[in-house]
């Protein structure tokens, strides 16, 4: 995981650049790796790379994607909630031996997470889109004309 991101040491979540009532204005995705394009209120663009993404999910695209915040799990036990929408869970109907091994498949992932082999990103939104991905790597690099080049 990229240690270059500023984080708030008590909510985890990106403080600088804030991109609090900024926007998601774009998402690729390529094998193992995604890039979120992002806007600041300020109308500064950037790209959040994702690398060894094990699991996306991007939900309610619009036009818009007004964001809340973006929060970083990571050396840290997630909540077990944070991963279900990441991994389809047994049909209800399904016996109680296929629910523990989904459950323990979470914890091995949580676990994961915890040892620093994985993060959680989530990108909570206020309007549109939300994003949650669990990968091996992030970094955050600032853009022109939000198209993924990096500035001088």
């Amino acid at each position: 995981m990229s240690h270059d991101l500023d984080l708030s040491p008590d909510t985890h979540c990106l403080r600088n650049p804030s991109f609090h009532d900024g926007a998601v204005t774009g998402l690729l995705v390529d094998g193992d790796k995604a890039v979120v394009l992002l806007r600041t209120v300020e109308r500064e663009d950037y790209r959040l790379e994702l690398s060894g993404v094990r699991a996306l999910v991007g939900n309610d695209i619009r036009e818009g994607n007004i964001i809340s915040h973006i929060e970083v799990v990571a050396r840290r036990r997630p909540d077990l909630s944070w991963l279900t929408p990441l991994f389809v869970e047994p049909h209800p109907s399904a016996e109680d031996l296929y629910r523990r091994q989904y459950e323990d498949r979470l914890r091995n992932i949580a676990d994961l997470v915890v040892s620093g082999e994985a993060c959680l990103i989530a990108i909570t939104p206020s309007y549109g889109c939300e994003l949650l991905a669990l990968c091996e790597g992030v970094a955050l690099f600032r853009t022109q004309a939000n198209f993924g080049v990096p500035t001088s």
